[in-house]
């Protein structure tokens, strides 16, 4: 005889590590819940977003942000692209501890004046390798 839980748990497709709600918070049409995002799509957009947030951007959080943008005014170069890299590199290693394993390449786009990010990535306690592909060009 099974338990409540047991039918539970076997009815499952996946475990449910992270959610977060969806960036631009669309409504569910049949339930009019706030849609969800879970798993690799949450974490890619947690990072995304603390990887564009300045430093000193949110109240009470000095310290939390990429301050990416400052370096985006700098010279598109091999020597730009580093300081990109290991300034996302410290960013996750700082802010985000579900992440373990980074890889990270940062290619200049001469012709777009912009940067293609690579970032691979591991969870703690999960054996798969997500990817977060970005394009970073200055804005002002």
């Amino acid at each position: 005889m099974s338990t409540k839980s047991e039918k539970l748990t076997a009815n499952k497709k996946k475990d449910i590590i992270f959610s977060d709600f969806a960036m631009n918070l669309n409504v569910h049409p049949g339930t009019g819940q706030l849609i969800r995002i879970t798993n690799e799509k949450a974490i890619n957009s947690r990072l995304k977003t603390l990887l564009l947030t300045n430093a000193g951007e949110r109240l009470y959080q000095p310290l939390l942000g990429g301050n990416i943008r400052a370096t985006l005014f700098e010279p598109i170069d091999n020597f730009t692209a580093n300081d990109l890299k290991d300034n996302i590199r410290t960013t996750i290693f700082n802010s985000e501890p579900a992440i373990e394993r980074v890889n990270i390449s940062v290619t200049p786009n001469f012709d777009q004046n912009s940067y293609d990010v690579l970032i691979e990535y591991m969870v703690n306690n999960e054996d798969a390798i997500y990817n977060l592909e970005l394009t970073l060009v200055r804005t002002r």
